[in-house]
């Protein structure tokens, strides 16, 4: 087997605290960003129904498009009345759902 010195036991030891720390402050970052987001959109309940097409883009992960697609699919089959009704938008699904319907009201 081998041994190492005691200066390479402390740089040993000090890349793993530096290790740990870059994870640590990497989760801390991720929580902090999610929070900030969250606050960034709870003041909006934004009702799908009579939003406008800029109102709609300030939703998370809806842009121009899928905002428009809403506002066309408003006009020709009328008002939405659940989650069900808003996955029938072409570019809607399980995944967008998730991450508006706590911003939207119907």
């Amino acid at each position: 087997m081998f041994s190492l010195t005691a200066l390479e036991k402390k740089v040993i030891i000090f890349l793993c605290v530096l290790l740990l720390c870059g994870g640590l402050l990497k989760v801390l970052n991720i929580n902090i960003r999610t929070t900030e987001s969250r606050q960034n959109y709870q003041f909006l309940k934004l009702n799908i129904n009579e939003a406008s097409l800029e109102e709609l883009k300030r939703l998370p992960s809806i842009g121009e498009k899928i905002a428009k697609e809403i506002i066309i699919y408003r006009q020709t089959y009328g008002v939405f009345r659940s989650l069900e009704d808003l996955k029938r938008v072409k570019g809607i699904g399980d995944k967008k759902i998730e991450i508006i319907k706590e911003f939207i009201t119907f």
